[in-house]
């Protein structure tokens, strides 16, 4: 957990009392998400028992009603058309029942001829309806949809059933109007949570009633999109969530009522119940748990806090401090903590022990630093005073560093004017000797006494000796030259004059052997002939003959003669006999 590493000691202790509650944490929340789901679960069986109890009475409603239609069809009163014995007989079933709006009757072309309410005769048309459409279609009891009486003008649904002759023939519609308030004892019944909401649809899914009762909601309105969007078509009682017209989230449950199965339903029943209310309960236990346990959580954490700041975070306030101090060079500086065998005494007791053992050492470095800096004064003392010239430069050849023998032997002032006029590449006459020098100083590490002529600043020319060597750095790769310089200039005048001179004397001494008339031999040090001039061979050539001798046997005669002589220091004449005769001298 890197994130923990700038954390204080304090924080981390926090967090790890957090990181203890999370089970207890995770087991409430688990709790609490169970309990909300149960909760949940049991709100979906109660509404949708209660919606199926509204669509029980409904349908209790719709049966009864439609009982009574059929009763009213078969009246004499309505099988005559009789307009003032059905206006009576409709005036007392209402009065009977006043559950219902209104009680009429209209002929199959819709006009009204019979109603419970004062009217005028021949003045009101019903052939728009559609409970009076669907009745004349089917021959059957029919259920219309929200509308305004045109009688008593008020909001009702109608209820309707064909009057039929004794051949069968079509000849009245009887229907029956059902108050909308009627829905209201329905629902009034039900108990159910705050903020809940009941409504009764026709088939277009106008709203007939509402309750709680709304001014902002009246009988007639559409139900809100939202909700039904999450209903199937097909599907005859379910649940579903959606929002209501009052941006309440809500859990609804619906039953739709048939009267046949190839028809749309005639009524829809919704139950919607706050979420929110439906999980009060469950909400409540959740924070209240969770409240006990930040109460615990808070408690743990004061307590940590109070203890951890005399057990832990003031002592390791101290080695806190003692490090900085020691740190910043104050190495006499102690904890001052117990040496107890807890974590934090040894921790101490270690930090104490190397505090004194890095004072020694601290000590004896500054001893070694005192030596090493008069080692360097010596050194620099050495570079400076020295009389080669001593050199660093990169592999390139740019100078890194210079003695002031190597700035003078250069014919420069200053180190500053040598680094900015002079690369070592320009310091050689021949450029093949830096090439040489550099390869054979990369393949053998090392150069010593590499001899090659230099230019000087303006010009002059001087011979040098070269001792050099290779620094590597880390990585094994040669960083720099460095080593020494020799002015050689005198020595190499010196041998050159030498060599003329050798040369000259040479040369006297090829034309003695060459023009002296007498014959001459030279013997080094160990006796051995090293030369003979052409005077000696003719000598030995003219008087061999003479002698009876070989010209080789009489020349090595002769010479063994005088390396003898020159062996007894008396060489002063030679004698030789003739060959084959003894006594005869020349």
């Amino acid at each position: 957990m890197k994130f923990l590493s700038s954390w204080s000691i304090r924080k981390k202790l926090l967090f790890l009392i957090f990181v203890a509650v999370l089970p207890a944490l995770g087991i409430i929340l688990f709790s609490g998400i169970e309990r909300r789901e149960n909760e949940i679960a049991s709100t979906k069986r109660d509404i949708l028992y209660l919606v199926k109890s509204l669509a029980a009475q409904q349908e209790q409603l719709a049966a009864s009603t439609r009982q009574m239609l059929k009763m009213l069809a078969q009246m004499p009163e309505v099988q005559k058309i009789d307009a003032n014995a059905c206006n009576r007989l409709f005036r007392d079933i209402q009065e009977q029942n006043p559950a219902y709006a209104v009680i009429n009757a209209v002929t199959p072309d819709g006009n009204m001829f019979a109603v419970s309410e004062p009217f005028t005769p021949g003045s009101v048309n019903l052939a728009d309806r559609k409970h009076i459409r669907d009745a004349i279609r089917t021959r059957d009891f029919s259920v219309g949809e929200y509308i305004v009486g045109r009688v008593v003008k008020v909001p009702t649904i109608l209820y309707t059933y064909p009057v039929l002759d004794k051949n069968g023939k079509l000849i009245a519609i009887v229907s029956a109007g059902i108050k909308l308030d009627k829905y209201k004892e329905f629902m009034a019944q039900l108990n159910l949570p705050e903020g809940s909401v009941t409504s009764i649809a026709d088939h277009k899914n106008i709203t007939l009633y509402r309750l709680p009762e709304s001014e902002d909601i009246p009988p007639g309105t559409p139900m809100p999109v939202t909700l039904l969007q999450g209903i199937p078509i097909d599907s005859r009682e379910g649940i579903s969530e959606g929002i209501g017209r009052d941006n309440v989230n809500r859990i609804f449950a619906y039953k739709k009522l048939w009267l046949r199965d190839n028809e749309p339903p005639y009524l829809s029943i919704y139950v919607g119940v706050d979420k929110n209310v439906a999980l009060h309960q469950a909400n409540m236990e959740l924070v209240y748990n969770l409240g006990i346990l930040g109460i615990a959580c808070l408690f743990a954490m004061l307590l940590a806090w109070i203890a951890g700041n005399s057990l832990i975070v003031g002592p390791l306030h101290k080695l806190a401090i003692a490090t900085k101090r020691f740190g910043e060079g104050e190495m006499h500086v102690r904890t001052d903590l117990p040496h107890q065998e807890d974590e934090l005494g040894r921790l101490a007791k270690s930090f104490d022990t190397m505090a004194v053992m890095l004072e020694m050492k601290d000590l004896e470095r500054r001893k070694a630093e005192e030596k090493l800096r008069e080692s360097e004064e010596k050194y620099r003392n050495i570079f400076n005073a020295a009389i080669l010239g001593i050199y660093q430069t990169t592999p390139e050849g740019r100078i890194l560093s210079a003695n002031p023998a190597l700035i003078k032997m250069f014919g420069y002032d200053t180190l500053e004017e040598l680094f900015n006029n002079v690369t070592s590449t320009q310091t050689y006459v021949n450029s093949e000797d830096r090439e040489i020098f550099k390869r054979i100083l990369s393949k053998e590490g090392k150069v010593e006494k590499y001899e090659a002529p230099f230019r000087k600043k303006g010009g002059e020319l001087i011979w040098v000796s070269i001792n050099g060597h290779v620094v590597k750095d880390g990585q094994g790769n040669i960083s720099s030259f460095e080593g020494t310089i020799e002015d050689i200039t005198e020595r190499k005048n010196a041998e050159e004059e030498k060599h003329r001179m050798e040369e000259r004397s040479r040369k006297v001494v090829e034309d003695i052997f060459r023009f002296i008339p007498e014959g001459l031999l030279v013997f080094s040090r160990k006796m051995e002939l090293l030369r003979q001039n052409q005077a000696f061979r003719e000598l030995v050539s003219g008087y061999a003959g003479r002698l009876g001798f070989a010209e080789d046997e009489l020349e090595n005669l002769i010479i063994d003669k005088v390396k003898a002589g020159l062996r007894d220091n008396n060489i002063k004449e030679i004698k030789i006999a003739r060959k084959h005769e003894t006594g005869k001298q020349t």
